[in-house]
């Protein structure tokens, strides 16, 4: 349970003079099983989400949903003549009482040879707006902008992409690097829907939208 009040009030005058009560009620719950069978290792699970918000910032005063997920994945290793490979199929199916249903599966695999290790990865993504993005309306006439939420939101839905090494070829020198890639559909980001002051913004999806990056690392141990 959550309550938060949020009073704004002008010095010498009324005009500008709010006051929103917002009380909220989150439940979040998760049961997960592990079980190995022979050379797998299954996980199988359930998550639950149920929310519920009354605030004077929100149009209709109320907004509730509820969200539940299953999910699994097989981790399956082999052991060969001098390498070890190991293969992590998974998948996910989302249920959204606001945003219906998502299946994002994923699939990554890594292999193992003396100092070097290398690893890929391919999976999709489902991300709903949270109530502060849908609902809220947030006022700071001090410094002159508002926040406004978008009932109109559609969930984030990506592809995402990951290669990995990790090589030590000697006990005191090790170098890592990963590159990435993430091909996002609908991405929630913020705009201007009104230039003049108040400045008003609000949230909206880009169509289409891309982040890709390299990480390189290094370490060193000077002594034991």
């Amino acid at each position: 349970w959550y309550r938060s009040q949020f009073l704004t009030d002008q010095r010498d005058a009324k005009a500008d003079d709010t006051y929103a009560d917002d009380r909220e009620q989150l439940g979040e719950g998760s049961v997960q099983l592990d079980q190995k069978v022979g050379d797998h290792f299954l996980t199988v699970g359930v998550d639950g989400l149920a929310q519920f918000l009354r605030s004077d910032r929100i149009d209709d005063e109320t907004a509730n949903r509820q969200r539940v997920a299953v999910f699994a994945q097989d981790a399956y290793e082999f052991q060969g003549q001098g390498f070890r490979w190991s293969l992590l199929p998974g998948v996910r199916v989302t249920g959204d009482t606001q945003f219906g249903s998502a299946l994002t599966p994923r699939i990554a695999s890594a292999i193992h040879v003396d100092m070097l290790t290398v690893r890929v990865s391919v999976g999709t993504g489902f991300r709903a707006p949270d109530f502060r993005e849908l609902y809220l309306r947030f006022e700071n006439p001090g410094v002159g902008y508002v926040v406004q939420g978008s009932p109109e939101l559609r969930p984030e839905r990506s592809v995402n992409y990951s290669a990995s090494f990790d090589v030590t070829p000697k006990p005191w020198f090790a170098v890592s690097g990963q590159l990435y890639a993430n091909q996002i559909r609908d991405l929630i980001g913020t705009t201007i829907a009104q230039s003049t002051a108040p400045i008003l913004y609000t949230y909206e999806n880009i169509d289409r939208a891309t982040t890709q990056g390299f990480d390189l690392q290094t370490k060193l141990s000077p002594g034991p």
